[in-house]
């Protein structure tokens, strides 16, 4: 059996791709490690480097002369929108692990899911609810901003939805092109709005640039509230101290320090015994809140498309599959149980969720804290 993946494995965005693989690998070599089928699974990955025509050819290689029987979606929305009618025309499975817009799962417009798209990524909708019940709950005005993208712009419509419903003033909203290395303009413009927070929908190289902007205009008193997405590692690589403060949203079963369940505590110890301590895991005897981000969602993704896959007599054959993820039954994995319906593709919600602030200390040390509010 094969399944097949194009991710960002190399470039700017490998920061999703690399643990992306390194987890969807671990879930396939724990599953020939059981013995449950017979027939081994075979995990072929191609670099897209997050551009979507590269996704595109790579997902016609898997579908033609690699012939994958499943799919493990790219990193990022553009890519996996760019590559989602391939794999519909194919009726394929795809596992989507990471990309937040809704219509990925669900076309535009209808109420009803692709029959063959199921998520364990953090969907805008959801994202976005529990950021505005943050919001709305701690603060009179935001103001928003988010990277010019399908994810980032689909994030803040969500948001400020959620915030008008609470009667909370959306006093400015921004966006900035993804890479960008200046964004002082449109942070300049926020600041003369004056907001109670910021609000940013992104992802953490950008996350990184924009807290630099705060530093050098003296923002960095207003409280700073960020997607999953902005909150990876490379954030607090490159921001380092300016951290401090910032809210993100994490989850609770990757929250800091050891995890509360025994499925998420394997998946940790198994991923590093096979990895170390990888930027992504960080250097602690227990994985950083981030691995509960991308790691976790592709190892959960991969694991419950084995379970399925075996749970259907080990058959290849999408109905079949698609049979057992829709049953209703609950498939265990790191980030807790997950359930599917022929109406629910999306098993991630508020549930799932908690407000996390980072913290430095006098040595330059980042930790981790449940967000007041």
């Amino acid at each position: 059996m094969r399944i097949g993946l194009t991710t960002a494995l190399t470039g700017a965005y490998s920061e999703f791709g690399e643990p992306m693989e390194n987890s969807i690998r671990l879930a396939i070599d724990e599953f020939n490690e059981s013995g449950a089928c017979d027939q081994e699974v075979e995990l072929i990955a191609y670099d897209d480097q997050l551009v979507a025509e590269t996704a595109q050819a790579n997902m016609r290689r898997l579908l033609g002369e690699d012939d994958v029987d499943f799919i493990m979606s790219p990193a990022g929305s553009g890519p996996t929108l760019a590559v989602l009618p391939l794999v519909n025309s194919e009726n394929k499975i795809m596992m989507n692990t990471i990309a937040q817009t809704s219509t990925i799962v669900t076309p535009e417009g209808q109420d009803e899911p692709y029959n063959n798209v199921f998520s364990f990524s953090l969907g805008n909708v959801v994202e976005a609810e529990f950021m505005g019940q943050y919001l709305s709950e701690n603060f009179d005005t935001v103001g928003l901003i988010a990277e010019s993208t399908p994810y980032g712009e689909t994030g803040l419509n969500e948001i400020e939805m959620v915030l008008e419903e609470a009667g909370v003033e959306v006093v400015a909203r921004e966006s900035y092109d993804q890479g960008a290395t200046d964004v002082t303009a449109q942070l300049a413009r926020i600041q003369q709005a004056n907001p109670g927070a910021i609000a940013m929908v992104g992802l953490g190289a950008d996350t990184a640039t924009i807290r630099q902007g705060m530093a050098r205009l003296n923002m960095l008193e207003t409280p700073f509230v960020i997607s999953n997405g902005a909150g990876t590692i490379p954030y607090q690589e490159r921001a380092a101290e300016l951290v401090d403060g910032t809210i993100v949203v994490q989850y609770e079963a990757f929250s800091g320090g050891e995890p509360e369940t025994e499925s998420a505590r394997n998946f940790a110890q198994m991923y590093l015994e096979a990895y170390g301590n990888d930027r992504y895991y960080g250097e602690g005897e227990w994985p950083v809140p981030a691995f509960g981000g991308t790691p976790a969602s592709s190892y959960d993704g991969a694991k419950v498309l084995l379970d399925a896959f075996e749970r259907a007599g080990c058959s290849t054959e999408t109905e079949a599959v698609i049979e057992q993820i829709e049953s209703g039954d609950a498939f265990e994995a790191a980030r807790g149980e997950y359930t599917f319906s022929d109406t629910e593709h999306t098993a991630v919600t508020t549930d799932f969720l908690v407000p996390m602030v980072y913290r430095v200390g006098a040595d330059g040390a980042i930790t981790y804290e449940r967000a007041e509010g």
